[in-house]
């Protein structure tokens, strides 16, 4: 994230975007970058980077039951919804290898059919996933630069800095709550809305004493870092 032209804050916005679903689905924080840099480097705004790949990552989990039209689309990929799935239970990064490198090798007007087939037709996420599989030797560029030492560290810091004001860590809190409520099953869902009602309640007091006392914010945005990067 320190050099190219990719800007690294941008890249930590669309890591804190989708790194809730992205955990769920076990892509590596690495891997993460790899993808907010192959489309902030386009000028892809974060929030519709972050959109599409959160998309990506929700199709694929599913991929068995997105329909015909999806279903017709991975055949043409020479795949199946339901290999998919598993492929991406396995393996994540390589799920979303297969899928961007067959659909590269389609003709540019198939490419645009697969990806609306599959990821539905919202003009951002169609541009971003077009970027992705046209990007793809950079997006694999990316990847090997993102998981070396150097830059694994880089990532680390943007991290901090990112983390240091508590709007920056509750936004990334309620992304993960929203990833777990995509995975629940309908009959769990009252259960996330009642939990989300509580948190909602705790936070607005924490809001109002964050704003009576100042130095507090400090040290509960630095506690909190710590905990979000001591996480595994």
């Amino acid at each position: 994230a320190d050099k190219g032209s990719s800007d690294a804050k941008n890249i930590v916005n669309i890591v804190s975007r989708i790194g809730g679903m992205g955990n769920l689905i076990g892509l590596q924080r690495e891997n993460m970058a790899a993808l907010a840099a192959t489309l902030d480097e386009v000028k892809i705004p974060a929030e519709v980077a972050g959109t599409a790949i959160s998309s990506m990552f929700t199709k694929l989990s599913t991929a068995d039951t997105l329909g015909a039209k999806a279903e017709e689309a991975f055949s043409q990929l020479g795949l199946s919804g339901e290999f998919m799935k598993k492929a991406l239970n396995r393996n994540s990064q390589e799920a979303i290898n297969i899928l961007l490198s067959r659909i590269k090798t389609l003709d540019k007007e198939s490419q645009i059919g697969v990806i609306t087939n599959i990821f539905g037709n919202d003009s951002g996420t169609i541009r971003a996933m077009a970027t992705l599989v046209n990007g793809y030797d950079r997006y694999q560029e990316l990847l090997k630069m993102t998981n070396s030492e150097e830059k694994k560290g880089s990532m680390d810091k943007e991290l901090i800095n990112k983390c240091e004001t508590t709007a920056s860590i509750l936004k990334i809190l309620g992304n993960n709550i929203s990833a777990l409520a995509i995975k629940f099953s309908d009959a769990l869902l009252p259960v996330v809305k009642l939990v989300a009602s509580g948190f909602s309640f705790v936070i607005d007091i924490v809001d109002t004493l964050l704003s009576k006392f100042p130095v507090l914010s400090t040290i509960v945005a630095t506690a909190t870092t710590v905990f979000l990067l001591a996480k595994p």
